[in-house]
This record gives C-alpha cells, sequence and structure tokens, in this order.
C-alpha cells in the first residue's frame, strides 16, 4: 500500500495550494457569510458546509485559504474509500491505486473537489456511513450501530441527498435477506436514535421554521408542471462525459464481479436524478455521491487502457479549465462557465466605497462581501428567496445604494414605499449603481 499512501499524501499539498489561490466562486462565498451568521441549518441548504468555512476563518484573509477545512475533509473522503476497497472488497494495491488516480482526476473529485459546496461534506459522510453501515454487518453492535446512524445524521445537515443512502442499501438487501437478521432489535434503536443525535440540528431548526427547508428543496427540485425533453437529454450525456464513455462500459461490466452494496450505491444517485429529470432540471452534480462507487466498479473491472485515457482526457481538461481561470482569458465571444470566477470584480472598488451598499442577488451580494471583507446584503425580495431575505440586514434604511443589471428597474415594491432614484449611473460594464432615499 505504500504507493497508494504515496499518491494520497503527495496530491493533499497540491491540492491545498491551488484550492489557496484558485479564485472563490459565488456560491462559496455565499455559504462563507452563512459562516457569519451562524444558525443550525438555513433556508436553501444544511449548515455543514458554512461549518467548514466558520473553521477557516483565521485564514480568509489569505486568497481562499478559508476553502483549507473543506479541502481537508474533501481528501479525508478519499482515505475513508481506499479502507472500504482495501478491507471490505479485498482489491490488492494496484487496483486501489487505479481508483485514487481516477477519483484524483475525475472533475468532480479532482478539481471539483476543491470547490467548497455541500457536497463535499455529503461524500465524506455518504462513504463514511457506508464504511460504518458495513462494519455493523461485519461485527453487530450497540456501538456500531450507533456511528452509523450518527454518520447518516450528520450526512442530513451536509446535504439531504444523503436520504439516497439508506434506499441504496435497502435495493442492495433484496439479494442479501440475511442482513438485516445480523442486527437485533437494540441495534436498530441506536441506529435510529444515533441518526436523530447526528441531525438534531436541521430538525431543531425547522421544527422552528415550520419546514420551510424542506418544502424549498422539494419544489426546487420536482416542482415543474410540464417536461422538457432537454432536461432528460442533457442529464445523461453530462453523466457520460462525466465518467467518461469507456469507463460507463468498464462499470458495467465490474457490476458481475461487485457485491450488491456498491451496485446500489454507484447506480441510486444515477438513476434517481435521471428519474426527477423528467420532474425538472437535474444539475449535473447531483449525483456526485455515485462517483466513488462507480470507479471502484471500474477499477474492479480493470481496463488499463481506457482508465488512463481517462485519466490523459480530464487532466488535460483540468489544465485547460486552470489555464482559463486563473487567466481569465476566453476564447469564445460569449462569456463561458469559467467567466464566472470574475462575473462580479469590476464591482469590488465600489463595494469597498460605497455605503450602505445592496445587491440584485445572493451571488452578488456574497461575492462583494468577500471581496470587500463587510457586509453586503441583497436587498430582500429580490430575485428568488434565499437566506438573506431572513436577515434583518437585508431591509435598506432610508438612504441607500443598489447595484443592478444594466436593463434592471428599481423593484416596484420598494417605489410604492416610498424610496426614489435620485442618481444613477453605469459602472463595470453591463452593471449600473443607484442612489435611493426614502421620500
Amino acid at each position: 500500500m505504500k504507493k497508494v499512501w504515496r499518491l494520497f499524501w503527495i496530491s493533499l499539498p497540491i491540492k491545498l495550494l491551488v484550492g489557496t489561490f484558485l479564485p472563490i466562486t459565488s456560491d462559496e462565498s455565499y455559504y462563507w457569510v452563512w459562516s457569519h451568521h451562524p444558525q443550525l441549518n438555513y433556508f436553501d441548504h444544511p449548515a455543514m458546509v458554512s461549518w467548514l468555512f466558520y473553521a477557516g476563518h483565521f485564514l480568509e484573509n489569505f486568497e481562499a485559504a478559508v476553502r483549507v477545512p473543506g479541502i481537508l475533509l474533501g481528501h479525508a473522503t478519499l482515505f475513508v474509500w481506499i479502507w472500504i476497497l482495501k478491507d471490505f472488497l479485498s482489491l490488492e494495491e494496484g487496483k486501489i491505486s487505479d481508483w485514487l488516480w481516477l477519483a484524483l482526476f475525475s472533475p468532480l473529485f479532482g478539481l471539483g473537489a476543491l470547490i467548497i459546496t455541500p457536497d463535499i461534506p455529503l461524500l465524506f459522510f455518504w462513504s463514511l456511513s457506508l464504511l460504518c453501515f458495513l462494519r455493523a454487518l461485519q461485527s453487530p453492535s450497540w456501538k456500531s450501530g450507533l456511528v452509523f446512524g450518527v454518520a447518516l445524521g450528520l450526512g442530513l445537515i451536509s446535504k439531504y441527498m444523503i436520504v439516497l443512502m439508506p434506499l441504496s442499501l435497502i435495493l442492495a438487501s433484496v439479494t442479501h435477506l440475511g442482513w438485516w437478521r445480523r442486527l437485533r432489535f437494540e441495534h436498530y434503536v441506536f441506529i435510529f436514535a444515533g441518526f436523530f443525535l447526528g441531525a438534531a440540528p436541521f430538525f431543531l431548526w425547522n421544527l422552528q421554521n415550520d419546514w420551510i427547508s424542506l418544502r424549498f428543496q422539494w419544489g426546487h427540485g420536482l416542482g415543474a408542471k410540464h417536461w422538457k425533453p432537454s432536461w432528460t437529454f442533457e442529464y445523461v450525456g453530462l453523466q457520460l462525459l462525466l465518467i467518461f464513455p469507456p469507463l460507463v462500459y468498464l462499470m458495467v461490466r465490474g457490476i458481475k464481479k461487485a457485491p450488491s452494496w456498491l451496485t446500489a450505491t454507484a447506480l441510486t444517485p444515477l438513476f434517481f436524478f435521471f428519474f426527477t429529470s423528467f420532474r425538472g432540471y437535474a444539475e449535473a452534480n447531483w449525483p456526485i455521491a455515485a462517483y466513488p462507487a462507480v470507479y471502484a466498479l471500474v477499477a474492479l473491472e480493470g481496463g488499463e487502457f481506457w482508465q488512463k485515457s481517462a485519466r490523459w482526457f480530464w487532466g488535460g481538461v483540468t489544465a485547460l479549465l486552470l489555464f482559463l481561470i486563473f487567466t481569465g482569458y476566453s476564447p469564445f465571444s460569449e462569456p463561458i462557465k469559467t467567466r464566472e470566477f470574475y462575473e462580479f470584480q469590476s464591482l469590488y472598488k465600489v463595494a469597498a466605497e460605497k455605503e450602505p451598499l445592496f445587491a440584485r442577488s445572493y451571488q452578488m451580494a456574497s461575492r462583494l462581501s468577500f471581496a470587500a471583507k463587510k457586509e453586503v446584503y441583497k436587498l430582500r425580495g429580490m430575485n428568488r428567496r434565499d437566506a438573506y431575505d431572513f436577515w434583518e440586514g437585508s431591509l435598506p434604511p432610508a438612504h441607500f445604494f443598489l447595484i443592478l443589471e444594466e436593463n434592471e428597474e428599481f423593484p416596484d415594491n420598494y417605489s410604492s414605499q416610498g424610496y426614489k432614484v435620485i442618481d444613477q449611473k453605469p459602472i463595470g460594464g453591463h452593471f449600473k449603481i443607484l442612489e435611493v432615499k426614502r421620500q
């Protein structure tokens, strides 16, 4: 295992270095803002990701080093899977090394693991809960049941998609009904007790707030009334691309050699979001929890040529993306995804000078807050509902400044309250700043 651990430890400082200097994204800035408003849960996501940023507060004034706790947790996910592959799949060192190379070069495990979103703690606690479940089957006890339950509970306060883990295990048990007979009644009691203990912040906050977080997520993912075929075709195409088509073939072949728990944890998230794509748009990263098991199936099957091809392909894509991100260069006339790292850069000077300043969206407000290291709130009621709409600071005083897009109008609901635009100026390309007073 020396080669595996050498790769594991060498890759960590590389990730920390790149992650520190990689510009922070709008979503990360949003979770960083959360960390300065500590809560048990938030309207649009559970709180774990904000706690990771909270742990990095002592580094927040140095580039994007506030990511460091999240990067460390993301790297710990690899450690958990090395343990799973070694102890429960009994893979030899070469195949574990193959899995680790795939994970490090994967768009979601590699470069994606440097972007600290709720996916990072979800992946860790998803993986940890699987390991704890396998341990509980191996040596049933109240302690193993409790730890498995706590891991699931911590997964719930990371991202709600952790519910697919017990679903995966239930589906896997169809071919192994004896699994559940190994656990006695008291084991189940401790599993549920551990789950409610680990997930206590989620339940306490939602009980106090009429379960608005769950209701928002349900409508956010499955709220559409009419199916758009592009949702499903795009989801399938992106998953094939992200896994890499030849690896999909190896994954399917690997199912023949795999235990049911591995197949179920690989396929359940992929198929779940395939079916939800008929009810709404499914983001490419939503089934991310499937990817560790997908690569384990590939490692079981082998196919060294195609594995190396995938690594070279995604290594090249990663290098290109990092070049575009760090240089801000785009070879296209239209903005591409990497430009999001710099989309509000022209507003940073305004954020430092104007007071009190409000933004049109949570993305803009968060990025400006991180750049200026001071609170810039989204104006309450603008765009979709988010955490800003629950904070007192989102309500404007009698005199304030507001940044809008150049073709955007001042909100009518504030005009009806006596607010009037007394001055406006174009700034930063397609933005403008309004000076507003209440008459």
